[in-house]
């Protein structure tokens, strides 16, 4: 066996991380990652082997050389060896041929196979199959053992880490912990567009657990300051938080009718806290006091869940400019260190070093972000939002003018939703005054099981009735208004209102 087998060198003082220490440490990670979704001894194998290969001597060659252990000209000239050293593949080799016997256990060979050898990958996971017919995916498996040291690795491994491989390798625990999963998938699903889908998310949460645990480990190790602000296996103190937010709302003034509707609003959201029901809509006009009312929801929801318990709170709004001033609010309820902002126009005081490092895997109790950041953490190809992923489950997600949704992606979203709610003990609340018919769309590629019985406040009807404040007058006309009538208009409107909005349809 190698001597001092090296997977990380600091820079700042030259510390040493060995591999069998990375390799536990990921694999702890990952085990409690994937604990959310029922397969924690899946999530261990992962962390295990995903670093593998990095046993060979030729890794253990270009780490010395590029950390700059043989001096800096050596250094520099191993620069080019960047990404050339194949140090995944082993590990999912291993997996691929020790599993891969009876159908349950190459399917889920196959999904271990690819998380791993694709976790250090630009472009996401491997294909299985690319639009030339052909298969990346057998192709990577396929590769010279020579060339992945497989074989080497083996050998040169931690007596230790080897065996526990193999006990979880050949595990009963670890194939009935799937089979429950897949009982589970098959139970909540019906269509094969659906139950593809699912099985795509569920590779892709597991490559989500094993990014951010080995990214995780790495970071903390490289930079042990950034690590005081992770709360990484931490519950928030929900019912704290909610008792903050109670006393707030109990401040409140009722002066006039929409006062009382506003009460009325917040009451029915805290009493739909302990509802069954994992698909909630909230729909109430502008004015009726959402954001407050769903994060009332969400604390209590979150203080009465406890096995397993709610781990984020996290609001998706489409625009920006309404994130800073919903987040602002919910600081000065629960403060500023349980509010995480992450969107691309965050203010000079927000975009500090603590609110980037949190970004990176939305390790926050409460997190503001947009649409685009929570399609990506689904869907995107990047790494990096793909480690997002795996913390939608054991969460609330709050969407905010939910009939933002773009059209084209209707489909894949339900998907999505049913797949968080049904396997990842995720809650979703709907919130906007014109819900869009998510529940009426072709079943055959994706519908929400959601009708009027989601509704967190029941008497739709009265609730416009009592928050309608407006009267549409409409001014429109054949011919068009010139720059001259508008300005009169207006000037007529100001003196007789003291309040005036002018909308165009041009800049």
């Amino acid at each position: 066996m190698i001597q001092h087998v090296i997977a990380h060198r600091r820079e700042s003082d030259g510390l040493i991380q060995t591999v069998a220490l990375h390799l536990t440490e990921t694999a702890a990670l990952s085990e409690s990652f994937a604990a959310s979704i029922g397969l924690p001894l899946c999530g261990r194998l992962l962390g295990l082997c995903h670093d593998l290969g990095k046993y060979s001597q030729a890794f253990q060659d270009y780490i010395r050389e590029i950390s700059g252990m043989h001096g800096d000209d050596v250094r520099a000239a191993s620069l080019s060896k960047q990404g050339t050293i194949d140090h995944a593949t082993a590990g999912a080799q291993l997996i691929w041929e020790r599993l891969n016997h009876g159908k349950l256990a190459r399917s889920l060979a196959q999904i271990l196979s690819v998380v791993i050898m694709s976790h250090h990958s630009r472009t996401g996971m491997k294909d299985f199959i690319s639009l030339d017919g052909k298969s990346p995916f057998l192709n990577r498996l396929g590769k010279d053992r020579q060339k992945t040291h497989v074989v080497e690795s083996l050998k040169n491994a931690n007596p230790e880490i080897i065996a526990e491989i193999e006990d979880l390798l050949s595990s009963q625990d670890l194939l009935a912990e799937f089979k429950i999963l897949i009982a589970k998938i098959d139970q909540n699903v019906s269509g094969v567009t659906a139950l593809l889908f699912f099985y795509g998310l569920l590779t892709r949460t597991l490559f989500s657990c094993l990014l951010d645990a080995d990214r995780l480990n790495t970071a903390n190790f490289e930079k042990p300051k950034a690590a005081e602000f992770r709360t990484t296996g931490c519950t928030p103190k929900w019912q704290k938080f909610a008792e903050r937010l109670d006393h707030r709302i109990g401040k409140f003034k009722v002066r006039n009718p929409v006062d009382e509707t506003r009460n009325r609003i917040s009451q029915e959201c805290l009493e739909a806290a302990s509802r069954p029901e994992c698909i909630f809509s909230l729909t109430v006009p502008t004015g009726g006091g959402k954001t407050l009312a769903s994060l009332r929801f969400a604390l209590h929801r979150a203080a009465q869940a406890t096995n397993p318990a709610i781990k984020r709170i996290i609001f998706v709004l489409p625009y920006i400019s309404i994130i800073d001033q919903n987040a602002r609010e919910v600081r000065r309820i629960i403060g500023d260190d349980n509010v995480l902002e992450h969107h691309s126009n965050l203010v000079p005081d927000v975009d500090n070093w603590r609110n980037r490092v949190l970004s990176e895997n939305w390790d926050a109790p409460v997190i503001f972000t947009t649409s685009v950041q929570l399609l990506d953490a689904l869907f995107a190809q990047s790494t990096g939002a793909t480690r997002r992923m795996h913390q939608l489950a054991n969460s609330i997600l709050i969407f905010d003018e939910i009939q933002t949704l773009p059209v084209k992606t209707i489909h894949i979203f339900n998907n999505a939703i049913n797949f968080l709610t049904s396997l990842c003990n995720t809650t979703v609340v709907l919130c906007t005054a014109t819900q869009p018919l998510l529940g009426r769309v072709d079943p055959s590629k994706g519908v929400l099981p959601i009708t009027s019985k989601n509704e967190m406040v029941r008497d739709k009807q009265r609730l416009f009735r009592d928050l309608k404040r407006t009267e549409i007058i409409d001014k429109c006309r054949l011919e068009k208004w010139s720059h001259e009538e508008i300005k009169t208009f207006a000037i007529e409107q100001i003196a007789l209102h003291q309040s005036l909005l002018i909308v165009c349809n041009t800049k």
